[in-house]
């Protein structure tokens, strides 16, 4: 909630594929982040703070989750999405709005 929409694709490792790169800047367009499946996650910032900031919590959402799902997919409740982007504006403002 606090990294704000993110992007997916099925990463091949091939960034030498013109496509590969291509469905990259797609799927970044208007996000920051982007999960590469079975190879991790990259972060784009307009600053080095701003990109270690997203993946420092990036990683933690993913711990997070990764513990919410120990105990089980149907004991999960998801915010909504007027929650998310509630926390997301606020946090973009470093907790000051």
């Amino acid at each position: 909630m606090v990294i704000g929409p993110v992007g997916y694709i099925t990463f091949t490792g091939m960034l030498s594929v013109e496509e590969e790169k291509a469905e990259i800047a797609k799927e970044l367009t208007g996000k920051k982040v982007i999960f590469l499946r079975n190879h991790g996650f990259a972060c784009c910032g307009t600053t080095v703070e701003e990109a270690l900031h997203l993946a420092y919590h990036t990683l933690n959402a993913c711990k997070a989750q990764i513990s919410a799902l120990s105990g089980g997919l149907k004991n999960i409740i998801l915010p909504g999405k007027e929650e998310i982007n509630k926390t997301y504006e606020l946090a973009k403002h470093g907790g000051n709005k």
